[in-house]
């Protein structure tokens, strides 16, 4: 809980920048904070960390799709969302834009988003005791 209250203060002063506490999407366990946004290459991402925060982070990492980048859902977080309930914070960003708008596809471009949520996670929370990344389709194979 501490942790959760120094996190609130840093939220408060980093505000705007990496983004803000916000109330979490539909299907995440009461409990739950969450923060939203974008990062510098487009990618949108969700952060969610339970008020029994464990120390440890579940990221997900999303298959291959052609549909544009979107604000993520409860369901974006892939086991992550079960997770949650165990104590376990989870995070999961979409694909960045590609040149004519859809998800882009590239491997290293989406291995880069979810070392960039890594670290956003780190800013907001700090350094989980343990980092799990999962995945599936075009999303297991990066984290392999």
């Amino acid at each position: 809980m501490r942790i959760l209250r120094s996190c609130s203060f840093v939220l408060l002063v980093l505000g705007t920048a990496v983004g803000a506490w916000a109330q979490c999407p539909p299907g995440v366990p009461p409990g739950t904070n969450c923060v939203a946004g974008v990062d510098a290459h487009g990618a949108f991402y969700l952060i969610a960390v339970p008020a029994n925060y464990n120390g440890r982070l579940v990221v997900w990492d999303h298959g291959y799709t052609l549909l544009p980048p979107a604000p993520l859902g409860a369901a974006d977080l892939g086991v992550g969302l079960l997770a949650l309930t165990q104590g376990f914070a989870a995070a999961a960003s979409s694909f960045r834009s590609d040149a004519i708008g859809l998800s882009g596809w590239q491997v290293r471009d989406a291995a880069e988003d979810t070392e960039s949520l890594r670290q956003r996670f780190v800013q907001l929370v700090g350094r989980p005791q343990k980092t799990y990344i999962v995945g599936a389709s075009e999303g297991g194979l990066r984290a392999d």
